[in-house]
């Protein structure tokens, strides 16, 4: 009866696995450069970053952290980097402001030497130009302040709303989701993961039996054997002399043959056994993966999830923000409109009373010299006539003396007009003072608005330095936000880094490897543990079937007679039956000796390739399975770029363009310009 090798051939084949996980997305997060446009923006980084180190922000955020919060008070806050800086920026340019309205108030009470007409109107060419480039500059200010403005808003709106909590659940739902649908995997019977376990263990076993036991080649001999030994029983039937011998071989030879049968049995019998209860097996070895997953949906949900279910600011608190962010961007607006209007409007005043003054005068003037042609006309008739009719009738001598009152009357009249325009030019030193205490008393208006504006700027200068001082923590030290985050909001567990398991996440991220490392990073080695174990008892239980069986296939003896009687009584073609069979039977002893020599790194070598072939199916369901980042990413980078590369480069800068602008308006314009009007004063 030949021997059966079926039952080692069936075998479940891999399954396909299903695309479930998203595309790969390349964490490529872009550098920060917050100086990258104007000189401005240039210059106010190197002045933030001089005063302002990255050591600086972390202090100030721990001092914010949880377990600072019981000591927290007003004078802990004064010594932060933060506060003191704003502290000392308002102070100085407070300071430099009211040394440029006492100089505004000195030129206006001292009377300076007067230029010559030249440079007066070069002075106030170079004022009209200066306006003019403020006037320009003021509308880039308000054009940047309002895109500041749009861009708070626009970050806050939606960093509250459509960010934070609500786009950050819905991804750690999405995790969730995958990694129960992996848990599944491992759970379930007929999964994906069971399945594929199992076909790669049974084929396995198929290999261990083929490779190790030389199973295939020990049966070919044993049907060969069985083969020759009919045709040698046809062969000795009319060979009397023989057949006793060959009864006693027959017997023997049954008998072996019995046990192989039997051997066969148990071995199909042990295999198929093995492969019903190979679910249990499996599912025993996979609950390291099923602990290892539920720990991270437990994780997710408890320490993440109830804890940002919540928006940042409520809509009362949010649109309160919004009103306090318009408030200041129109404050701003309404003080620097104010502060280049007024001057227009002193300025026009000015002209229109100049025009109006030089109108008056022109017009006295134009009438005296009038006055004084026609009375230097008839002085010189009355004379030209007396001199020509000395001896003229006496009649004429009363025109005569008639026509001299009435010169004498018209002299009287322009001394009056003289005196006219000389109270003229009195009226217009009166006004010009009134115009000159207007312009002291408006200038204490502007001073109010400027310092105002100064204090915006302090507190713009404050928000620069710490949205600047924030991205910086987040693009060049992660670690120490990690760690703040995990601190001040993450309950901290046993056998369970978060620090470093969250970093070891972001740097594989980085490196595109699989969130798969960290999942099962110590579970494959459990995992290794218990197929090896399984392995080995199989091999086991296969070693003892052979050892035993060894035993029982002896016949060599009866053999070696049955070849000697056939080549005395020239039986040529038995003697041959029996070389054949008795060649295999040495073949099957060498088989049998090499598989019970002991061969450990054999079998060490053969699990660590199943190992690694189960590992590389797991991996594969895996990252069909579960995204390759477990982060956020989209929505990192979505909060990065409206924070970091948007909002604060859009602030970046603000406060010094309008500290610059409000010195040119108070050096250049207010005190240049009070200096040339005292000239044309």
């Amino acid at each position: 009866m030949p021997l059966n090798l079926s039952c080692l051939n069936s075998y479940s084949f891999i399954p396909s696995i299903p695309l479930l996980s998203n595309v790969f997305n390349n964490f490529n997060h872009s550098t920060y450069k917050s100086n990258e446009n104007s000189l401005i923006q240039k210059l106010s980084s190197s002045i933030i970053n001089s005063k302002f180190s990255l050591h600086d922000i972390e202090l100030l955020f721990n001092i914010f952290s949880k377990k600072n919060q019981h000591s927290l008070n007003i004078f802990i806050l004064l010594k932060t980097k933060l506060i003191s800086s704003i502290f000392i920026y308002t102070i100085i340019i407070l300071i430099l402001f009211l040394l440029f309205s006492i100089i505004f108030y000195i030129i206006s009470y001292i009377k300076f030497k007067k230029f010559k007409i030249n440079y007066k109107n070069i002075f106030l060419i170079i004022l009209i130009i200066l306006n003019h480039v403020l006037f320009i500059y003021k509308i880039v200010i308000i054009n940047n302040v309002h895109k500041t403005k749009d861009s708070l808003n626009k970050s806050l709106y939606e960093i509250n709303r459509e960010i934070y909590p609500k786009s950050f659940i819905k991804h750690l739902h999405h995790l969730i989701k995958q990694l129960t649908q992996f848990d599944e995997y491992s759970i379930k019977s007929n999964s994906i993961v069971v399945l594929g376990l199992k076909s790669i263990m049974i084929e396995a076993f198929n290999r261990l039996l083929k490779e190790n036991y030389f199973i295939e080649d020990l049966f070919h001999y044993f049907n060969n054997i069985d083969k020759n030994y009919y045709q040698l029983r046809d062969s000795i039937m009319n060979e009397t002399i023989l057949t006793i011998l060959f009864d006693q071989f027959t017997i023997s030879y049954k008998n072996m043959t019995n046990d192989l049968i039997n051997f066969n049995k148990k071995l199909c019998y042990y295999f198929d056994n093995y492969k019903s209860d190979f679910n249990k097996q499996i599912l025993k070895n996979l609950n390291i993966f099923h602990e290892k997953i539920q720990f991270f949906i437990q994780f997710i949900e408890k320490q993440i999830i109830d804890k940002i279910n919540a928006n940042f600011l409520d809509q009362k608190q949010e649109d309160k923000i919004h009103r306090y962010i318009a408030l200041i961007a129109y404050l701003i607006t309404f003080i620097i409109v104010c502060i280049t209007i007024i001057p227009l409007i002193f300025i026009s005043i000015k002209i229109f009373l100049q025009w109006k003054n030089e109108q008056n005068i022109q017009h006295n003037v134009d009438k005296v010299d009038s006055s004084y042609i026609q009375n230097d006309n008839q002085q010189h008739y009355p004379m030209n006539v007396m001199s020509k009719n000395t001896v003229s009738n006496q009649n004429q001598s009363d025109e005569i003396e008639n026509n001299i009152r009435s010169i004498n009357n018209k002299y009287s009249n322009s001394l009056s007009d003289i005196d006219q325009i000389e109270n003229n030019k009195f009226e217009d030193h009166d006004s010009s003072r009134l115009f000159l205490f207007s312009i002291r008393i408006v200038f204490i208006f502007i001073l109010i608005l400027v310092i105002f504006l100064l204090l915006i700027t302090g507190f713009l200068y404050g928000l620069d330095l710490l949205l600047h001082g924030s991205c910086r923590l987040v693009h060049y030290n992660q670690p120490f936000l990690i760690s703040f985050t995990i601190n001040n909001f993450l309950n901290q567990m046993n056998n369970f880094d978060i620090n470093i398991t969250i970093l070891n996440i972001i740097n594989d991220c980085n490196n595109n490897i699989h969130f798969s490392k960290i999942l099962f990073k110590n579970a494959s080695i459990q995992l290794n543990d218990q197929l090896s174990s399984t392995i080995k008892d199989f091999n086991q239980e296969i070693f003892q079937q052979f050892l035993n069986v060894n035993n029982k296939i002896n016949i060599t003896s009866d053999l070696d007679l049955l070849i000697n009687l056939a080549n005395l009584n020239s039986l040529n073609n038995i003697a041959n039956y029996l070389k054949y069979i008795k060649n295999d039977f040495e073949q099957i002893d060498q088989i049998f000796k090499q598989i019970l020599t002991p061969n450990s790194a054999l079998l060490g070598n053969f699990t660590k390739e199943i190992f690694h072939e189960f590992e590389k199916f797991v991996i594969e369901v895996t990252q069909s399975t579960i995204d390759p980042c477990p982060l956020p990413i989209d929505i990192i980078l979505k909060m990065d770029q409206l924070i970091c590369h948007h909002t604060a480069k859009i602030i970046n800068g603000v406060w010094l363009e309008i500290f610059l602008f409000m010195f040119f308006i108070v050096f250049g314009l207010y005190i240049f310009g009070i200096y040339v009007y005292k000239q044309f004063d």
